[in-house]
C-alpha cells in the first residue's frame, strides 16, 4: 500500500547519501554540467572569432549594375526582347540569355562558370567577344601569360592605346566640332612619298585650363593627347613599331614576292613608310597607286588590319580573365575595350580579284605554315577565282586595262571574316565577324535604301579602320553607293545584337566614334570627289596626311616656238 500511495503522489524515495546508486547519478549530472559549460564557451569562442570587419558590416554592394545616363539612353533605343535579359561577358564563354531577371547572385555565378557555347545563328549573335573554339581556348591563357608583361610595360606607348583608350577632351571636341575645324598644317618630305601635307588640330589654351581644371575634379582623370607628325626610323623595329611577336616571323614570308634577296628588311622603303603613317593611326590619302606598286600598298593595309585586330582581341581577353577573377559584379570603366557591335574594320574594294588578293594575304601574315586553317577556304577559291575575262591577242587592249581587268572581276560581293589565335574563318555573319570586304555595290544591297523593308546597317556603327582601295574604280561604278554606305557609319544600332553594355567604351556612348575612325584611301588619280571625301568625312582626331607631290609635265610643254599642232588620221 504504501509503494502506490508513492506512485499516486508523484513523490520518490530519496537515495542514501554513500549509496552506489547516489553516486553513479550524481557523477553523471556533473559530468553534464561540465559539457555544457565546455561548448557554451565553445559557442562564444567561435562567435568572437567569426565577428565581421567593418568593410564585411557595411551594406551589401547592390547586384544590379547602376546604369549611367548615357548608356540608359542607349538601351531605352534598343528594340526590347520580350521576357530577356543580357549578362556580362565572361572569359571564352558566349553571352546568354536569362529569362529570370530577378536571380541571385548564385545563380548568376553558376551560369558565369559554365562553359555552354550557344549555338551561331543569325538571330542570335555572337558579342564582342572572342570566338570560343576549344583550341583556341586551350592556348589563350598561354598567350595572356606571354604577353602579360609586355602588355604592362610597353601599353601605354603603343599607339592603338594611346588612339583609342582615352576619351577626348573639351578642348579636342571643341575644335574637331567647330566650323571649320581649328587645324594646323605643316609639310614634310620623305624620301619615297616624297612631298606630305600634314594636317593637326589645335585646341584653345583657355579650352585646355578648363579641362585641366575639371580633371582635377574628376579624379585626374587622363584624356586622349594630340600626337604630332609621324617619326620615320632609319632601321626597321617591330617591337618598336608594336607589331604582335604572333605574326612577326610571317611578314618577311608573306611579302617575299616584293623583295629582292639582298634586302635585309622585311619591308620595301615604300612600304615601310606607308606603314609608319598608318601605325600612327591618321588618316592617310595616297593616290599615287600603280599597277607597279599596287601589291606593296596592298600589304602594309593588310598587315595593319591584322595587327589591329591581334590586339584588340588580346585585350579583351586579357580583361575577360582579369573579370573572371573578381567578385565584383559591377565592371570597371578600365576593362571597357568594345564597341557597339563587333566589326572593327571595312575593306572596300571593287572587284573580286581584289578581295581574293586580300584574304590571301591576310591569312599568309597572321598564320605560319602548318600551323593553322583556313574555315570555309574551298567555297572562297570557288567563289572569287576564275571567271577571268578573255583579253583578245589581236587588237589588244592597253596594259592598264589588262591589269584592272585581270582575274574575277564580279562587282556584287561580300564577305566577313573573323579572327582566332590560328585560323581565319571565311563566311562569318557580319555580327561575329572582325572584318569585312566588300564592294560598294555588295554593301549598297544590304543597307538598301529608306523605305525599303528589308534592310540592314547596324554592323557599320562600331567601325574603327575604314579603307579604300583603288578609290578611282569606285567613280567608274557607281559612286553614289559609296556615299550611301558613308552615310551609314557610326549610326546608333536599333537592336542590341547581343552587346555587352558593361563593356562599351565611354567615347562610343558619347557618339565620337567618327573623331576615332581611320580613313585610309588608295588611288592611282586624285579627283574632286576623293578630295571632298577625305575633307569633309574623315574626321580623326589624331590628324591627317595626304601626299601633294606636283603632276610632271610632259614633253610637248618644252617646244617654245609657238607651232601649230595638227594631228592627221591615216
Amino acid at each position: 500500500m504504501a509503494r502506490l500511495n508513492r506512485k499516486k503522489s508523484g513523490k520518490a524515495k530519496p537515495l542514501k547519501k554513500n549509496s552506489k546508486k547516489f553516486n553513479t547519478r550524481h557523477k553523471n549530472k556533473k559530468n553534464w554540467k561540465k559539457t555544457k559549460r565546455n561548448s557554451s564557451n565553445h559557442v562564444i569562442r567561435e562567435q568572437v572569432e567569426n565577428k565581421p570587419t567593418e568593410d564585411e558590416t557595411s551594406e551589401p554592394a547592390n547586384v544590379c549594375e547602376v546604369v549611367p545616363p548615357p548608356l540608359q539612353l542607349l538601351l531605352s533605343t534598343f528594340t526590347p526582347s520580350k521576357g530577356k535579359t543580357s549578362r556580362a561577358l565572361t572569359s571564352r564563354s558566349e553571352p546568354e540569355i536569362s529569362d529570370d531577371t530577378s536571380s541571385g547572385v548564385h545563380k548568376r555565378a553558376k551560369r558565369e562558370n559554365s562553359n555552354d557555347i550557344p549555338s551561331n545563328t543569325s538571330n542570335n549573335t555572337r558579342s564582342e567577344s572572342v570566338d570560343n573554339e576549344e583550341e583556341d581556348n586551350k592556348d589563350s591563357d598561354e598567350e595572356i601569360d606571354c604577353h602579360m608583361v609586355e602588355e604592362t610595360v610597353n601599353d601605354k606607348l603603343d599607339p592603338f592605346t594611346c588612339h583609342f583608350n582615352y576619351d577626348l577632351s573639351t578642348s579636342i571636341v571643341d575644335a574637331l566640332t567647330s566650323s571649320p575645324p581649328r587645324i594646323k598644317t605643316m609639310d614634310l618630305y620623305w624620301p619615297n612619298l616624297h612631298n606630305l601635307k600634314i594636317e593637326l588640330l589645335t585646341p584653345e589654351e583657355s579650352m585646355d585650363n578648363q579641362t585641366a581644371a575639371t580633371a582635377i575634379i574628376d579624379g585626374e582623370k587622363e584624356y586622349a593627347k594630340l600626337i604630332g607628325p609621324p617619326n620615320l626610323e632609319k632601321k626597321l623595329n617591330w617591337n618598336q613599331l608594336y607589331v604582335k611577336s604572333q605574326i612577326q616571323s610571317n611578314i618577311r614570308k608573306a611579302n617575299k614576292s616584293q623583295l629582292d634577296n639582298c634586302d635585309s628588311e622585311d619591308l620595301t622603303d615604300l612600304q615601310k613608310e606607308i606603314f609608319t603613317i598608318i601605325n600612327s593611326y591618321q588618316d592617310l590619302f595616297f593616290y599615287e597607286r600603280s599597277f607597279s606598286n599596287s601589291e606593296e600598298v596592298r600589304f602594309a593595309y593588310c598587315l595593319h588590319v591584322v595587327n589591329h585586330i591581334l590586339k584588340t582581341r588580346l585585350k579583351i581577353l586579357h580583361h575577360n580573365e582579369k573579370i573572371m577573377k573578381k567578385s565584383d559584379v559591377q565592371v570597371p570603366d578600365e576593362y571597357r575595350d568594345q564597341g557597339l557591335v563587333r566589326p572593327k574594320v571595312v575593306i572596300l574594294v571593287p572587284f573580286k580579284e581584289s578581295c581574293f588578293r586580300i584574304v590571301n594575304m591576310i591569312s599568309d601574315i597572321l598564320i605560319a605554315e602548318d600551323r593553322g586553317n583556313v574555315i570555309n577556304k574551298s567555297r572562297f577559291i570557288e567563289e572569287f577565282s576564275g571567271s577571268e575575262l578573255i583579253i583578245p591577242k589581236k587588237n589588244a587592249k592597253p596594259e592598264d586595262y589588262e591589269h584592272l581587268f585581270k582575274g574575277n572581276i564580279d562587282d556584287k560581293f561580300k564577305i566577313g571574316i573573323s579572327f582566332t589565335k590560328k585560323s581565319l574563318k571565311l563566311y562569318a555573319d557580319f555580327y561575329s565577324s572582325d572584318v569585312i570586304i566588300a564592294s560598294p555595290l555588295g554593301l549598297r544591297l544590304v543597307v538598301g535604301a529608306e523605305g525599303d523593308r528589308k534592310r540592314d546597317f547596324d554592323f557599320l556603327a562600331s567601325v574603327e579602320v575604314l579603307i579604300m582601295d583603288q578609290a578611282e574604280v569606285f567613280l567608274m561604278q557607281n559612286w553614289d553607293h559609296l556615299l550611301l554606305i558613308l552615310d551609314h557609319l557610326h549610326i546608333q544600332p536599333k537592336e542590341s545584337h547581343g552587346t555587352d553594355f558593361s563593356r562599351i567604351r565611354s567615347w562610343v556612348l558619347n557618339g565620337w566614334s567618327k573623331f576615332y575612325r581611320q580613313t585610309l584611301i588608295f588611288s592611282s588619280i586624285i579627283t574632286p570627289e576623293l578630295n571632298a571625301v577625305f575633307s569633309r568625312r574623315c574626321h580623326n582626331y589624331a590628324g591627317k596626311i595626304r601626299i601633294v607631290n606636283p603632276v610632271e609635265s610632259g614633253s610637248i610643254s618644252l617646244v617654245v616656238a609657238q607651232v601649230s599642232h595638227v594631228s592627221v588620221k591615216c
